[in-house]
């Protein structure tokens, strides 16, 4: 037993020195390469340096424009040498006018790809980059006082950006000009950007301060792998702007936007993507003064101002929208709306809201003046009061429905009288409808019904109780009320009733009347 006890202690001893002697090993070979890339990097880069006519050559030849470089100095960015060039612009053909100028240019190589005698980019950095952009009046892009391409980019350029492990922007100034629009010279100030990219994986951060006018801050962050020339990428995007105006966007962007859209918008949301397609949204949106495109035909709606949490998610038969916290001024003064949820699934589609204002909701449908004949049905009605707990699901297209259920809370509804539909006013309880029929527990107090093929005057209700149903049969509309109470200025009464509206307007209602 002490043998085989003594034994243990030896054996950890001796791997622990065969460790170290291999330890020694990787740290003297480590150490050998480290001087190697040193002296190879002394070597090659004052060669580099000395050969500041032929780079200024070389980039002549590939920008197709006189390049002239400033001071060049080399240096050490940890284990990665580099080269720093103290100004970098980029003439006019006849080298009167400068296009592009970069305050300095800081270039790290990859050391290993010394030993081999190449010189590879592992970091890229402009610093105070500035160029303005152009298009002429034939739609060609290109850098102002430099000669505009005659063949559209051919994807090198990024491809080679996308190669670097990284590539970073200071202070850029970058600006645009339209030969297209009337608009004048468009500046943006203060760009960063950072790309880091590992093989298939990219990642991007971008900042800038753009005109008042159009955004007080706007930035982006992304993360994706595959491959950004085609579809097959997915990662997840970030976009902040706080005051971002649609309309001042300069035209070339303007132009890509769907129809007529305007607004201020202040956003934060993160977004899923795969297969170059949003999956999931997430975040908080906020938008003032917004103008959208609705309907088949060419119409504008306008409305003052929303704001939410937004979770929006595609699903295997459609998407799927929750607002939570949802402010709405549709043309008056904001008020909280809850929760919106939609489902949106082809054939059956389904929307749910806390709290919708009557009068906010038909003031703007009537001001955008609806061409939809669901929209122009409503501004007949013209509906006021509150509806809580809506909750709307229908069966079909969306523009045809072949079915739907309606359920929801009345809170003080009034409807002006239109076709053979009464008038009321400060009618309150539970209503559920569908296509066929429907039903609604009433509970109300200063309720005024109006129906002049019926009652000379309308009919005033201190208060009322009690349930109705009407439902759809093949020649009129069947109304039935039972358990109903009802107290006016003359006294109180209970009973039952029955009402027949004839879809022949040639006939009259039957009014059919229990009072107890």
């Amino acid at each position: 037993m002490n043998s085989a006890a003594s034994d243990s202690p030896n054996r950890r001893g001796r791997h622990w020195r065969r460790f170290g002697r291999y330890a020694s090993v990787v740290g003297v070979v480590a150490a050998v390469l480290l001087v190697v890339l040193y002296v190879a990097a002394r070597l090659y880069l004052p060669t580099l340096l000395a050969q500041k006519g032929d780079i200024e050559a070389y980039l002549t030849r590939a920008a197709k424009h006189p390049v002239h470089l400033g001071r060049i100095e080399s240096y050490w960015r940890g284990l990665n040498p580099g080269v720093r060039v103290y100004g970098v612009t980029v003439y006019s053909p006849d080298e009167r006018r400068a296009g592009i100028r970069i305050g300095e240019v800081q270039i790290s190589v990859e050391p290993l790809a010394l030993l081999r005698g190449q010189l590879e980019v592992y970091r890229l950095v402009l610093v105070r980059p500035a160029l303005t952009l152009v298009r002429d009046r034939d739609g060609r892009i290109g850098v102002a006082d430099l000669s505009l391409p005659d063949e559209a980019p051919s994807g090198a350029g990024l491809a080679w950006l996308l190669g670097m492990a990284r590539v970073e922007l200071r202070d850029g100034e970058l600006g645009w000009r339209d030969e297209r629009a009337a608009a004048g010279l468009f500046k943006i100030s203060a760009v960063n950007l950072e790309l880091r990219n590992r093989s298939a994986r990219h990642r991007l951060q971008a900042n800038a301060d753009f005109p008042d006018k159009l955004c007080r801050r706007c930035a982006v962050i992304a993360d994706v792998t595959g491959d950004l020339s085609t579809n097959s990428w997915n990662g997840e995007l970030t976009l902040r702007t706080e005051g971002l105006d649609l309309q001042a966007l300069p035209p070339i962007l303007r132009e890509r936007l769907p129809g007529d859209w305007r607004g201020r918008f202040d956003l934060d949301l993160w977004s899923d993507w795969r297969n170059a397609r949003p999956t999931m949204i997430r975040g908080q949106a906020a938008a003032t003064q917004v103008r959208f495109p609705f309907g088949a035909k060419p119409q504008t709606i306008s409305l003052r101002q929303l704001s939410a949490a937004v979770a929006w998610k595609q699903t295997n038969a459609g998407w799927r929208l929750d607002l939570d916290r949802l402010t709405l001024g549709l043309i008056n003064a904001p008020w909280s709306a809850g929760r919106l949820h939609l489902e949106y699934a082809g054939q059956e589609n389904l929307f749910e809201i806390d709290h919708l204002n009557l009068d906010d909701l038909t003031g703007f449908v009537v001001a955008n003046q609806p061409q939809h004949p669901l929209l122009r049905y409503w501004a007949d009605l013209r509906p006021s009061g509150a509806v809580n707990a809506l909750r709307v699901k229908t069966q079909g297209p969306l523009a045809d429905p072949s079915a739907f259920e309606v359920k929801a809370d009345l809170v003080q509804l009034g409807t002006a009288a239109h076709e053979r539909l009464p008038s009321v006013t400060g009618l309150s309880g539970h209503v559920s409808l569908d296509n066929t029929g429907g039903s609604i527990a009433i509970d109300t107090k200063n309720f005024t019904f109006d129906l002049p093929r019926v009652f000379r005057a309308p009919l005033p209700v201190g208060r009322s109780k009690g349930k109705v149903h009407w439902r759809k049969t093949a020649d009129a509309w069947h109304i039935a009320g039972e358990d109903l109470m009802v107290q006016g200025e003359d006294g109180r009464g209970s009973g039952e009733l029955t009402l027949d509206i004839p879809y022949d307007t040639s006939r009259s209602p039957v009014l059919k009347l229990r009072v107890d």
